[in-house]
């Protein structure tokens, strides 16, 4: 009975930890974001929105590259942070398919921030998260890298204004499309075609399997 008694104690108080470093988490998240945009919204706004979760119901695609690349836009100052792709396993029969997210190591732990997968919490544990879905590395961009990329340093400067911050069909420049050589679609394609501009090209729009347009957006975060 006692050994009982002593599972249990461990198992609440766990579970108590583990709240309260979300809380933490979350709460530096919120702190990093607090002064960005995302189409004229405060950014952490678009998190509670969860705007691309709404986008895979209607697509059929999470879009998990474009929510990673945001994630890293919006965690500058954790240097920590780092998108990776992976390999991983979906539990409701697909199969293995690469998927995209950010790692970041807070308070000793390292944590997965995933707002397009729809199985599990978006703020989770790594080790849990890659026992789960039996994670393979592919690519690892350390937060040194992702700066280095100019088309990163444009988005986050256009997020720091409302009125710039319509960049989510500028997000694609980090979609992994060509799979076979592991690359983002900038390195293949070139940067040129992802610099912002006044007017949004209609190839970013039609990029997915359902046009998104600026009304769409608009619509899923009202």
């Amino acid at each position: 009975m006692e050994l009982v008694i002593l599972i249990c104690g461990v198992f609440l108080l766990s579970l108590v930890m583990k709240h309260y470093l979300l809380l933490k988490v979350t709460k530096r998240l919120n702190a990093l974001t607090h002064d960005l945009y995302f189409h004229k919204m405060p950014l952490t706004e678009v998190r509670k929105k969860r705007l691309f979760k709404k986008i895979a119901r209607m697509d059929g695609d999470g879009l998990c590259y474009e929510s990673a690349a945001l994630t890293m836009l919006a965690m500058k100052g954790e240097e920590s942070s780092r998108l990776v792709i992976v390999e991983a396993f979906n539990h409701l029969g697909r199969g293995h398919f690469k998927h995209g997210y950010v790692e970041v190591k807070m308070h000793g732990i390292w944590w997965v921030i995933d707002h397009a997968w729809y199985m599990y919490p978006r703020i989770r544990f790594r080790a849990w998260n890659n026992f789960l879905l039996r994670v393979k590395y592919i690519r690892i961009v350390p937060h040194s890298e992702f700066w280095q990329i100019q088309l990163a340093n444009d988005y986050r400067e256009a997020m720091r204004k409302k009125d710039t911050s319509d960049i989510f069909w500028y997000l694609s420049a980090f979609r992994h499309i060509h799979r076979t050589r592991d690359c983002f679609d900038f390195e293949v394609i070139g940067e040129k075609r992802f610099k912002l501009q006044t007017e949004i090209p209609a190839c970013m729009i039609n990029n997915y399997n359902i046009s998104i347009t600026p009304e769409l957006i608009k619509e899923l975060l009202t």
